[in-house]
């Protein structure tokens, strides 16, 4: 026996927050693998992943009670600790009881926390804690100060008839110790709210007109206001300073305990309970209803229910047209109605204006009759759903951004952006050409007398416009590195992929130069296998050339440039990855791409299958297709990242991020298109226009523009 036995305590079960960091931390597998040893044991263990990072004890749970065990040789335990620390273990409380002691041990760990590095618990004067409490329907403040509980403060914060918020009762904390602190000594006041300390640095310093006319705590902030200028005119300082909530900090904790007690207080000890002469609104989420006076919260829930009108109205439209196209023929309904038609009037679904609204636009989008499902192609384009509209919403949104960028991704997702073609259409240019391809072939001497493609948003960004080529190709470059960097930075930690093309594309010949896809093949036999195929695609060549040799066609083969490769020699896996930049305005912008990438890389897949069966390598080509409006299909774009075993907690992140980098190339090409049009500085050092314009601010990244 290596021990021997103090006490035995129950066993507690694993709480909701456990399951969810296990939920947002391991794979689907992952969890499956723990739901069914859940079921097998009864409920009586359970496995997590990371357990001994987060301190999860109670991963081990069991049926069998907790025993708490010391060495053999240990002597007798005091009785008073003993019971200490079963009381500990048996305590019911949610949070821990943080006492701050600046003495002995603790004090390098009080020290040591955030308050502690920031010089709050050794402050020359009051320290104060406070915190907000808002639940049903409630709000409470309270507030604390270091090394003298009994000055601990609570209150009910009235008004709740106006409905209520987090700021209020964080503001009624501040005017509590504030109220406390006087102007005696110099204060601290730690809060975990940045909205409220910000609303307070407004009245600081010199600047613009500052009013309480619209402010919706008034009566509080007067308050706070006064005795702040109070506090000035007798010479004494008041420091704020952010922290972070539920943290463990003690004076948060504190404070939050006081903020609940306030809350529970009975109606008559209400405090700033006076009611104004504000409108109120109902704002409904769900089941919940809010009542709140006009905010930013209730402006926007008139908008996005403006928004789902707007939603519901295209619908609508979706469905007519549906019912035009599709139930009768050619909408004679005096005559039979189609197979579809006969289907949808069975399964009932038209009933339900909304769904069946939602599901005529995707059935009508499926059919592509070459018409707008909607009534433009602009409102298809805004409605599809699963390309990640969200990311393009908060561009538009975001107003560091400057705002001829948004005007012109506007102008091009509702085809009115100011290129040839549009001006062509309006009749302010005699023909639609490209100006630019144009001016390149008069440089080179080639005959301009040939028709060009139409100057369209499309073909400036894209690089078949020899103006943009450049541009469009950079812009490309950038996307695709970003991205596989995020993959190689994401993956898990199981994964044995590498990226083998992380700063810039390689050719196939080099690529099979080096020594990792070398192991896959040798670079003769590797062509032996794909020359069948790749002989079969016609090779262009002048016709004072003579005919092509099969020499002529491997080396188009070796030059051609991969995107990326992702390769795992231990687990023999090969994906070759290609990246597509197109125009989306249309649904099938995603398979068109797909459909190219599948034929540029055709002849290489099957020569490196052909090889892999039989040395048991698995060979998959893995394809993203990014649009130039920010499109990034969700349910391709996943399936990407579990083939390349990106953990999955990432996937969202990563797709917005390349949404985002989509959005801001856009604008580069755009840019880069008017440099050349009107003058000034292209994105990659192009013409220099009259007036001398540089490209702009550049975004660096976090919505930081320089």
């Amino acid at each position: 026996m290596v021990g021997k036995a103090l006490f035995e305590g129950k066993a507690r079960p694993a709480n909701s927050e456990g399951e969810a960091d296990l939920e947002g931390e391991s794979s689907e597998e992952e969890r499956e693998e723990a739901q069914e040893n859940r079921e097998e044991t009864g409920g009586r263990a359970n496995r997590q992943k990371g357990w001994w990072q987060r301190g999860a004890i109670e991963t081990n749970r069991h049926s069998v009670n907790m025993t708490a065990w010391v060495h053999k040789d240990g002597g007798t335990i005091n009785q008073e600790k003993l019971t200490g620390i079963q009381q500990a273990w048996d305590c019911e409380e949610m949070k821990d009881e943080c006492t701050v002691r600046l003495d002995g041990p603790e004090r390098d760990y009080w020290l040591g926390s955030e308050i502690g590095r920031l010089g709050g618990y050794e402050f020359q004067g009051a320290v104060y804690g406070i915190d907000g409490a808002n639940q049903g329907g409630k709000m409470g403040a309270g507030c604390c100060r270091l090394g003298k509980p009994d000055e601990d403060q609570s209150a009910r914060v009235g008004r709740e008839e106006e409905g209520t918020s987090s700021n209020r009762p964080e503001l009624g904390g501040v005017a509590l110790a504030l109220r406390k602190a006087g102007v005696e000594k110099d204060a601290l006041i730690l809060c975990d709210n940045e909205s409220v300390l910000k609303v307070i640095k407004k009245w600081i310093g010199q600047g613009g007109k500052a009013t309480l006319t619209k402010a919706p705590d008034a009566d509080i902030l007067r308050e706070i206001l006064a005795r702040l200028r109070a506090r000035i005119e007798a010479g004494r300082a008041t420091f704020f300073v952010k922290v972070k909530s539920h943290r463990g900090e003690a004076m948060n904790e504190r404070a939050d305990g006081s903020a609940e007690e306030g809350r529970v207080r009975p109606e008559e000890e209400k405090k700033w309970d006076q009611r104004t002469d504000r409108m109120t609104f109902e704002v409904k989420t769900g089941e919940a209803t809010k009542l709140s006076v006009w905010t930013d919260s209730v402006r926007n829930a008139f908008r996005k229910q403006a928004g789902k009108a707007k939603l519901l109205e295209a619908y609508d439209k979706a469905a007519k047209h549906w019912t035009e196209r599709v139930w009768y023929c050619r909408n004679q309904r005096w005559m039979q109605a189609t197979k579809a038609g006969k289907l949808a009037a069975r399964a009932g679904n038209f009933k339900e204006e909304e769904t069946w609204g939602k599901e005529c636009f995707e059935r009508l989008e499926q059919e592509d009759l070459g018409k707008p499902a909607t009534d433009t192609w602009s409102t298809d384009f805004l409605v599809r759903e699963g390309v990640g509209r969200e990311e393009l919403g908060s561009w538009l949104k975001n107003k560091v951004i400057p705002w001829k960028r948004r005007r012109r991704l506007i102008q091009t997702v509702t085809n009115t952006f100011p290129c040839g073609a549009w001006l062509h259409k309006i009749g302010y240019r005699a023909t639609a050409g490209c100006r630019l391809c144009l001016r390149i072939r008069e440089e080179r001497g080639e005959n301009s007398q040939e028709a060009v493609q139409a100057e369209s948003i499309g073909h400036i960004q894209s690089a078949g416009c020899l103006g943009q080529s450049e541009v469009v190709t950079a812009a490309h470059n950038r996307c695709i590195r970003d991205l596989l960097r995020d993959i190689q930075t994401h993956r898990k930690k199981s994964s044995g992929l590498t990226m083998l093309t992380l700063e810039s594309e390689q050719t196939i010949g080099k690529l099979w130069e080096q020594e990792e896809c070398g192991g896959i093949c040798p670079k003769q036999e590797l062509w032996e296998a794909a020359k069948e195929t790749e002989m079969s695609i016609p090779l262009q060549k002048q016709e004072d050339e003579g005919p092509a040799t099969e020499q002529d066609y491997e080396e188009r083969f070796w030059r051609r440039r991969l995107d990326g490769i992702a390769l795992d020699r231990t687990g023999r896996k090969c994906y070759p990855i290609e990246f597509k930049r197109k125009r989306d305005q249309r649904r099938t912008y995603e398979e068109q791409a797909t459909e190219v990438a599948e034929k540029q890389y055709e002849s290489l897949l099957t020569g490196l299958q052909a090889v892999g069966k039989q040395r048991g390598w698995e060979i998959k080509q893995i394809i993203f297709v990014g649009g130039t409006c920010g499109s990034v299909g969700e349910d391709v774009f996943n399936q990407n990242m579990k083939l390349l075993e990106v953990v999955e907690s990432k996937w969202s992140a990563i797709r917005q991020k390349l949404a985002r980098r989509l959005l801001e190339e856009h604008d580069k090409v755009l840019r880069s298109y008017f440099a050349q049009i009107y003058g000034g500085e292209s994105q990659v050092g192009g013409r220099q226009g009259p007036e001398g314009k540089g490209p702009g601010r550049e975004h660096l990244g976090l919505n930081v523009y320089a």
